[in-house]
């Protein structure tokens, strides 16, 4: 058997280009003027084996016939689903983030179904395993820049990262995974700029709002966690569900069959709940205790041991990235002391280079489409930047505009107050925007 998984392992370093089932052209009616190529490629399961998923690379028809230069990558973060149509290679909808965002000029989308789904949807969806999600998503990333290098298209090295809910906590450790140095030779890129929506990246502020507040408008989260850890951390507390929800469950979620807010109502339903769920008729009294030895030795560190921050790291973004997060402050899902959790670390850390847009009202679902539309909007300033338009800061609390600042074509602002096309020479071959004009450097 060791002999077998030493073997899978050199397969999988060796498989890594995307090969099979690749679809070219796609262009579904509504989705246009966005192009879709969906392809597979190998990654790691949450212990370490090899598994083969799907992704899809969007981007505007302009890039793709080669009108426009690509500048860089948005990688997304896919947000809850728990039916198969629902993931990125199969969904079709205009109102999706990812088609939004593909619809910039000057960037492609990258988006992985992740485990669980489309490719793999035989398996469990490892439901907010940030570190391996993240580290699913970046060899998404690396296979779709391969793949396009084949087929001729030259793309530039700006990468934003973006994700709403649990794309948004993804996204986190995105950033985080990125910055530690995951793949780093062949990323062979940093984060530019990350756009978190939402996320429980303190996903034990998910259980505080719960055993608070005595009920839950997204009850559906708790199953799909313990659903997680029974498979994949060898814990069960399956126990702790009450019936009938505990019977029903399997219904639900093995077949891929149903939308999360379909489920979510049904649970709510079979207890004569409408609209938000009270604990109670989900769990057991004993894991709504935080006192209780289940919840302080089994729960809550589980939920620990897969949040973004966490007590006790060490790490921090690279002081030149800029983080933007939104969350609308009423959330009804997400609670938004996730990204009050969040802020705190970052401060603690020193880390300034970050925003916050916190509209006091919203709901979580609907705030989705206000996310993508705020997203868009810094990416259409980027793509400007770089096509020399304008200069904009790559400061998360500016945009800045000044014509002798020297910004790079991911739009970062590399040198200020220059005075004349002299003083580039110190900087890295490359080509450059300066008093709106494009420089190249040799």
């Amino acid at each position: 058997q060791q002999k077998d998984e030493i073997v899978a392992e050199e397969d999988y370093l060796q498989s890594f280009l995307p090969k099979e089932k690749i679809e070219e052209g796609i262009q579904a009616g509504a989705l246009q003027p966005v192009m879709q190529l969906k392809f597979t490629y190998w990654s790691k399961d949450p212990n370490g084996k090899p598994i083969k998923l799907s992704a899809v690379i969007m981007m505007h028809q302009a890039l793709w016939a080669k009108q426009l230069p690509i500048l860089g990558t948005v990688l997304h973060n896919r947000y809850t689903i728990t039916h198969n149509a629902e993931c990125p290679t199969e969904f079709k909808s205009v109102t999706n983030i990812d088609y939004i965002l593909a619809n910039v000029p000057g960037y492609i989308v990258v988006d992985s179904d992740l485990m669980g789904f489309g490719e793999s949807k035989d398996k469990t969806q490892a439901y907010l395993y940030g570190k391996m999600t993240a580290e699913q998503n970046i060899d998404a990333l690396i296979a779709a820049k391969k793949l396009l290098a084949e087929r001729g298209y030259s793309i530039g090295n700006a990468l934003y990262v973006t994700g709403y809910s649990q794309g948004g906590h993804s996204a986190m450790w995105v950033n985080r995974r990125i910055s530690e140095g995951y793949r780093k030779d062949e990323l062979k890129a940093r984060v530019n700029y990350s756009f978190l929506g939402a996320g429980p990246y303190d996903m034990v502020e998910l259980y505080n709002k719960a055993v608070e507040t005595r009920e839950n408008s997204y009850p559906l989260a708790f199953p799909l966690l313990f659903d997680s850890y029974k498979v994949y951390d060898g814990i069960d507390l399956s126990r702790y569900i009450k019936e009938p929800i505990r019977s029903k469950l399997p219904s639900w979620l093995e077949g891929k069959d149903k939308e999360s807010a379909v489920i979510n109502a049904e649970m709510m339903a079979l207890v004569g709940d409408k609209g938000v769920m009270k604990m109670e008729h989900l769990m057991a009294e004993e894991l709504l205790d935080p006192e209780s030895e289940v919840a302080k030795d089994v729960f809550v560190p589980l939920l620990k041991k897969h949040s973004a921050i966490q007590e006790g790291d060490i790490w921090a973004p690279d002081s030149v990235d800029a983080i933007l997060l939104f969350h609308v402050k009423n959330d009804e899902s997400v609670p938004y002391r996730c990204t009050e959790r969040l802020v705190e670390y970052l401060n603690a850390k020193q880390y300034k280079n970050f925003a916050v847009v916190a509209p006091e009202e919203g709901t979580h679902a609907a705030s989705g489409v206000t996310y993508a539309k705020l997203v868009v909007s810094k990416l259409l300033e980027f793509w400007k930047t770089a096509t020399g338009a304008e200069a904009v800061s790559n400061d998360a609390n500016s945009s800045a505009k000044n014509n002798n600042h020297v910004v790079d074509m991911a739009g970062r602002v590399v040198k200020t107050n220059v005075t004349s096309s002299d003083s580039l020479n110190d900087l890295d071959s490359g080509i450059y925007i300066y008093q709106n004009k494009k420089i190249l450097v040799q």
